[in-house]
C-alpha cells in the first residue's frame, strides 16, 4: 500500500526526539510512505503541499493530521518546495531540514512572537517584520475562518484526517489523537506517550498511532 501524509511536526518529527522518529515511519515498517508534513507548518502550506502533490503522484491512502491555526508559512514565488523531500528508505521519504529548507520554506507560529529580535530563528528582518504585523493586526476571527474553510476542505478527499492534541475551533466531527490514546488506555497511556512540551509523542506512542491509523483506514 502507498501512503501520502500530512501534517505538521507531530507528523514529521522532531529532531532531538528519536531523531524525526514518527508515525508515519513506523508505517513504512510495512507499507511505503511519502511524508509531506514539515514542523511548524500552516493548514494553508499542508494544503498546498496536498493539493501540488495530488496533481501527479497517486496513492491507496492519504492521511492528513490537521495543524494549529493561526500559523504562517511562506516562500519565494515560483519556488519549488519539493526539492527538499528526500527518499531515506526504500519505503519512506520526508523532507529534509538538513540542507536550508528552513532559509526558504519559513514558518512561523504564535509561540515565535515572544523569540527576542535578535534570536538565529529570525534569518533576516523582513522576516521578524512579517511576523510582529501579522499578528499585531489579523484578528484571530480571520486566520480562524480561514483554518475552518480549509479544515471542511480537505476533510472530504482524504481518507482519514485527525488533531493531535485539540479540537481548538470545535468542530466536534473529525478524532483528536490525544482523546484516542485516553479511551485506550487513560490519562496514564498518554502521559507514557507525550515527551515534551509541544506534545510530541515517542516512540511508543508513535507506533500506537501507526497502529491506529492503519486500523482506521
Amino acid at each position: 500500500m502507498k501512503i501520502a501524509t500530512f501534517g505538521c511536526s507531530w507528523t514529521a518529527g522532531v529532531v532531538n526526539l528519536d531523531d524525526h522518529y514518527s508515525w508515519p515511519q513506523s508505517i513504512s515498517k510495512q507499507h511505503e510512505v511519502d511524508n509531506y508534513a514539515i514542523g511548524g507548518s500552516s493548514l494553508s502550506f499542508q494544503v498546498y503541499c496536498f493539493n501540488k502533490v495530488l496533481k501527479h503522484e497517486n496513492y491507496d491512502k492519504v492521511i492528513f493530521q490537521f495543524t494549529t491555526p493561526g500559523r504562517l508559512t511562506y516562500f519565494p514565488n515560483d519556488y519549488d518546495v519539493f526539492i527538499h523531500h528526500k527518499r531515506y528508505t526504500k519505503n519512506y521519504s520526508m523532507f529534509s531540514m538538513e540542507d536550508g529548507s528552513y532559509r526558504t520554506i519559513n514558518c512561523i507560529t504564535r509561540g515565535h512572537a515572544s523569540l527576542p529580535k535578535k534570536d538565529s530563528f529570525w534569518t533576516n528582518k523582513e522576516k521578524y517584520n512579517l511576523m510582529k504585523a501579522y499578528y499585531s493586526t489579523v484578528p484571530k476571527e480571520i486566520y480562524g475562518t480561514e483554518y475552518r474553510a480549509l479544515v471542511e476542505y480537505i476533510a472530504p478527499r482524504v481518507d482519514l484526517c485527525f488533531f493531535h492534541n485539540e479540537d481548538s475551533l470545535k468542530f466536534d466531527k473529525y478524532p483528536v489523537m490525544h482523546n484516542e490514546v485516553r479511551k485506550s488506555g487513560g490519562q496514564e497511556l498518554l502521559d507514557s506517550f507525550i515527551a515534551d512540551e509541544g506534545d510530541h509523542y515517542n516512540k511508543q506512542g508513535s507506533d500506537w498511532v501507526a497502529d491506529w491509523v492503519l486500523g482506521n483506514i
